[in-house]
């Protein structure tokens, strides 16, 4: 695996949302902060309380710890933290009292439709795949909702934030944020995603398709990821009533 350090430079603008998506879907979706409005203003203060956002049951989510310090992946009620102070290949499985994110996506989702991933697929095929898997089943997928991925990935790049910093530029006042970034060739592993064909940007990092976070099997590491593709025969799992 190789390590690397870098930031990415987004713009710094003057307004802030705080959103909640609540009651739109049966799975009880919360969404707290807004990439789209963070990279407009810069404020990366903490948006909600983990123990308050995630205390609900068979809770799945994904996001930001507040002032980018990592990464937040919990599946069905199991959290993940990744801090980048600690490198990014440390996690941990309890929430430090008071913690708060800077964006959250959650479901609270008891029961998934399993299908099987009928050929290998980059990113972009898998979202299309998703999105038509997920009109099928009845999801409104102009709303947030969830889904997993178990299996074999390939190509996976993925990072942890480690801070930011603002910075003066011709162009203006840029916020950037520092990432550790890894890259695997091969892995079984566990995705935790939300997607949304109108709500993109406000649950996705600039040109991402949707927010997912990797679980790492073996290893219980956990990062937000920039790039993968799958292979067949992995297990898509969409969420039901």
């Amino acid at each position: 695996m190789k390590k690397i350090i870098i930031s990415a430079s987004v713009l710094f603008s003057i307004a802030f949302l705080v959103h909640a998506q609540e009651g739109l879907t049966p799975f009880n979706i919360h969404h707290y902060g807004s990439f789209k409005k963070i990279v407009q203003t810069g404020m990366l203060g903490g948006v909600i309380g983990l123990e308050h956002a995630l205390d609900g049951p068979h809770t799945y989510a994904v996001g930001e710890i507040k002032n980018a310090e990592g990464e937040i992946t919990v599946y069905d009620g199991e959290v993940w933290l990744n801090y980048g102070k600690n490198g990014i290949t440390t996690s941990i499985s309890q929430i430090p009292k008071g913690e708060e994110a800077m964006q959250l996506v959650s479901a609270e989702v008891e029961k998934w439709q399993e299908i099987v991933i009928p050929k290998n697929m980059s990113e972009r095929e898998l979202h299309d795949f998703i999105l038509e898997r997920a009109t099928k089943l009845g999801l409104n997928t102009k709303m947030i909702f969830p889904f997993l991925i178990e299996g074999e990935m390939k190509d996976l790049v993925w990072h942890v934030l480690n801070g930011a910093d603002f910075s003066k530029t011709p162009g203006g006042l840029q916020l950037f944020f520092v990432k550790l970034v890894e890259y695997t060739e091969r892995t079984s592993a566990t995705l935790v995603g939300f997607c949304s064909t109108d709500m993109r940007n406000e649950i996705s990092s600039p040109g991402q398709l949707w927010h997912v976070h990797v679980l790492l099997n073996n290893e219980k590491i956990t990062g937000h990821i920039d790039a993968f593709s799958v292979l067949k025969g992995s297990k898509l799992r969409l969420p039901i009533k």
